[in-house]
């Protein structure tokens, strides 16, 4: 997304602004599906400290898993921590290496929480109505 406005861009120090929206956009689309089930069923969305772009990593990806299983699930743990620390109960992601890494940091460490991906969760909680 930042590489097409660059390639585009004839004043990229204008475009700048346009890049920062672009990417803020993009991380809102999720939450679109979070705030629809705070509407719809009554379950409150909640942010963690880091978020968007300065999120943190669960430590699964690029290998980190099968290369340092130890650091990656304290690593994943440590996200998990965050959401301890919101009061959350649901833990949400839709990358499937992170629902791992969180599922088994979330069981080893005991923090507590439900584990689940976006389509799992608009399958569970019925957001969109099929007519088949």
């Amino acid at each position: 997304m930042e590489q097409k406005i660059i390639e585009q861009s004839k004043n990229l120090m204008l475009e700048k602004r346009k890049i920062r929206d672009s990417i803020n956009n993009w991380f809102e689309i999720p939450r679109v599906i979070l705030k629809r089930l705070e509407q719809d069923v009554g379950m409150v969305f909640k942010e963690m400290y880091r978020i968007k772009m300065d999120s943190m990593c669960c430590g699964a990806g690029g290998g980190v898993r099968a290369g340092y299983p130890d650091f990656s699930l304290r690593t994943s743990s440590l996200r998990c921590d965050e959401a301890n620390a919101i009061g959350a109960d649901i833990l949400a992601t839709e990358f499937p290496f992170c629902k791992t890494n969180l599922t088994d940091a979330n069981n080893l460490y005991e923090h507590g929480l439900k584990v689940i991906g976006l389509l799992q969760l608009i399958d569970e909680y019925d957001l969109i109505e099929l007519s088949i």
